[in-house]
């Protein structure tokens, strides 16, 4: 896990104002399931968890496709903060797994109370979103390249 992360989980004036619960998945296990709606937020502790969505294809409808690892110190579900919308991805543990699960709502509370913190917090969880936005975008640049030069005339 990241010092910021850990200096934060263990600040006693964090764990006063935003409850956090420790939680233990095994291999294999989900720790967040699309299409399921809440407002929890994970912070990786230990371990690695692979992120995945179900596409429709034309002849294979509800086909799992990867879309990032999350490493310890990054956060899931943190789209959570900013509606109330349905999960868009699962996340599963792909080696056993620690993460400090907090309410994203009282995590947001707690921003507003404290902005540089909040600021902090948010700075850390933007850089991480904009990394994975980096991915997926490779990604989809390859995917439209194999599928241009397939449907060439």
């Amino acid at each position: 896990m990241t010092n910021a992360y850990r200096e934060l989980l263990l600040n006693p004036e964090f764990q006063r104002a935003v409850p956090t619960e420790i939680r233990n998945f095994r291999a294999g296990e989900v720790i967040i399931e699309e299409g399921t709606v809440s407002s929890e937020l994970y912070v990786l502790l230990e371990g690695k968890a692979d992120v995945y969505a179900v596409i429709d294809l034309i002849d294979k409808p509800g086909q799992q496709i990867g879309i990032s690892r999350i490493a310890e110190g990054e956060v899931a579900g943190e789209l959570a903060l900013f509606d109330q919308e349905p999960r868009t991805a699962t996340v599963v543990a792909v080696t056993d797994c620690k993460v400090a699960a907090m309410d994203g709502r009282i995590l947001t509370e707690y921003m507003d109370r404290n902005p540089e913190r909040g600021y902090w917090i948010l700075k850390e969880m933007f850089s991480q979103i904009v990394r994975r936005m980096r991915q997926t975008t490779l990604r989809s640049n390859t995917i439209t390249a194999i599928y241009l030069n397939d449907n060439a005339d």
